[in-house]
């Protein structure tokens, strides 16, 4: 009796597709994508002709998505959703934490991204140390945004759109707000909540 392979061209087909959902909703190009995994440019082209990835390839693009490698080559995660008390700050430019405002605990969706908060430009709302994470969504004006800059620092700030760019707005009055031109700014996620 013949043994029963895997269809590697599935295989392929099937993480290339996560692949693309990835670059979806990071907003990278596959250069971006390979560059931040430190792949050579058309490695991501070879996964779509189906030349399997190795391992190492599989770990870095995972590791540059923020997914695991399970996932890539699945569709699914093993490691349990967390659930963690949370402040939820939805949308828009009146959201603060008061003393009536409590923490939900609530299931970390996959595709967030957490940011340790360094200062306290953003005080009241996240103080240095605490966790705020975000969606790899674009902010509305108004919102709270993790900023990444072209120099890979993060800000999370307010943000404002404005012709000549985006204004980074402090909570905490004793910090001036910055204006970054569009040139400088990698990426701009929407913040989804602040862990208590």
């Amino acid at each position: 009796m013949a043994a029963i392979s895997p269809n590697p061209k599935g295989l392929c087909n099937d993480i290339a597709l996560r692949l693309q959902k990835v670059l979806h909703d990071m907003g990278w190009s596959e250069r971006e994508f390979e560059r931040r995994a430190g792949l050579g440019r058309g490695r991501i082209v070879a996964i779509r002709r189906c030349s399997a990835p190795a391992p190492d390839a599989l770990l870095a693009l995972a590791k540059a998505a923020n997914v695991s490698v399970e996932w890539l080559l699945t569709g699914q995660d093993q490691v349990p959703v967390q659930e963690v008390p949370i402040y939820l700050t939805g949308g828009g430019p009146n959201w603060m934490v008061s003393d009536q405002y409590q923490p939900q605990t609530e299931n970390i969706p996959r595709d967030l991204v957490g940011y340790e908060v360094r200062g306290d430009s953003m005080e009241p709302i996240a103080r240095d140390g605490q966790v705020v994470y975000a969606l790899p969504t674009p902010p509305r004006d108004g919102d709270l945004a993790v900023v990444e800059l072209k120099d890979h620092t993060h800000m999370f700030k307010r943000v404002y759109y404005r012709k000549e760019g985006i204004i980074l707005m402090p909570v905490n009055p004793a910090h001036e707000p910055q204006l970054v031109s569009g040139d400088q700014i990698c990426r701009a996620m929407k913040v989804w909540g602040v862990r208590f």
